[in-house]
């Protein structure tokens, strides 16, 4: 038996409704999406238009209704035929942006560049260090941005060979790797130069936010995560690495708070309450914490102390005593104290500088803008030493982080 008019008419209103809610929850539970609507307001009109999708055929299903229900009414086929037309064209697009957002941006050519990265599950070796040697050496620089003509390859290129020369038991490359996920020119570019420049020291990269555009994060495990690579909590976004006596905790915060999910923040506070309080303690993050910064020209977005982490992260590395945490996303070197806890910014790896700070964070203890470099850390049995470096190893700043 034939589904009368009426019945196709709910079917389809009611399918395109599934579709576009399915691709809404598809795109927010894509790393990243909530920060960029948060930070980016330009972007929520996507969101609008997706609604949109939803509700135009569910409200001429509606209508068609009314209007099948008012006697006088004659055009009631081509009322019909009308809501499921609409219906048809934003189910089919609401479909096609699901399969598109699903395959397109995690589709990567083989073979794959293969840099040396680090498998955090298996931790860094330590060196057995006389008296008054550090027993760990490692170096931090975030927000290259591969893939933009306007970075500075030239800076970027001299940092990998300037870590790579050095003496260190591995390089921390704190997101911001390519300029966006998808397309994966940057991704891929970015893979062969560290392939290329970086050959003596493991490299542990982390997913930034340009990073997991456009829902690009399965394409990122591709290139920087390893199938045969693992980490004790199961995310390849957040994990622990074990040196020794000093324990770095990797996070997943791309914009913010936005991703420090449930399941992130009872990891956190679980390897917190675990490590003994005498070893040295390292949180690593894209987005930072307190920062100097500016407010954003175009959307008028404060990008310095950050709100969200601090309330939302914060208290959790000043009650468990955490000694260091390093961060990329601004643009600058900066060294910053706060409750017991010290702060990096490094996001200094050849992307475009960040404007002039027209904000000074109070936490603030040292500050460089428009220069190129990495920070260097080594790990002595009661103390950190930081060195901020520029692009060829020149010292900018030296510092001491109590580890004890």
């Amino acid at each position: 038996m034939k589904p009368s008019k009426p019945f196709r008419v709910r079917f389809l209103a009611f399918a395109a409704a599934a579709l576009a809610a399915f691709l809404l929850f598809r795109l927010m539970r894509a790393p990243g999406t909530l920060g960029l609507l948060n930070w980016n307001p330009g972007y929520r009109p996507i969101v609008y238009a997706i609604l949109a999708l939803g509700a135009v055929p569910f409200l001429l299903a509606i209508l068609y209704e009314i209007l099948r229900g008012i006697p006088s009414f004659r055009r009631h086929r081509a009322a019909g035929l009308a809501s499921m037309a609409v219906s048809a064209v934003c189910g089919a697009a609401s479909l096609a942006a699901v399969l598109f957002l699903s395959l397109a941006p995690n589709r990567v050519p083989e073979p794959l560049p293969r840099p040396g990265i680090l498998d955090p599950s298996k931790g860094i070796p330590v060196r057995s260090a006389p008296e008054g040697e550090p027993y760990l050496r490692l170096a931090f620089s975030s927000d290259p941005h591969w893939g933009r003509a306007e970075s500075d390859a030239e800076a970027r290129a001299s940092i990998l060979r300037t870590v790579d020369a050095g003496d260190y038991d591995a390089f921390f490359l704190l997101g911001d790797i390519s300029e966006m996920g998808f397309p994966e020119e940057g991704f891929r570019e970015a893979a062969t130069d560290l392939e290329r420049l970086l050959t003596r020291v493991p490299l542990r990269p982390m997913m930034g936010n340009h990073d997991a555009l456009v829902n690009a994060s399965g394409r990122w495990r591709k290139y920087f995560f390893p199938a045969d690579h693992s980490s004790d909590s199961g995310s390849p976004f957040y994990y622990r690495i074990d040196a020794g006596r000093a324990h770095v905790l990797v996070l997943n915060l791309l914009w913010g708070e936005e991703d420090f999910d449930h399941d992130q923040r009872a990891w956190l506070t679980r390897q917190l309450e675990t490590i003994p309080r005498e070893d040295a303690v390292v949180v690593l993050s894209h987005c930072y914490f307190y920062a100097s910064g500016y407010d954003d020209p175009e959307t008028g977005s404060p990008w310095y102390d950050h709100p969200g982490t601090i309330r939302e992260v914060v208290p959790l590395l000043e009650a468990h005593g955490v000694d260091l945490a390093v961060s990329g996303h601004n643009h600058y070197q900066e060294l910053l104290e706060r409750n017991g806890v010290s702060y990096a910014v490094i996001g200094a790896m050849g992307g475009v500088p960040d404007p002039a700070p027209t904000y000074r964070s109070p936490a603030s203890k040292w500050i460089r803008t428009s220069t190129f470099g990495f920070l260097e850390a080594a790990f002595f049995r009661d103390r950190i030493e930081l060195v901020f470096r520029d692009s060829r190893g020149a010292e900018l700043h030296r510092a001491v982080v109590s580890a004890e």
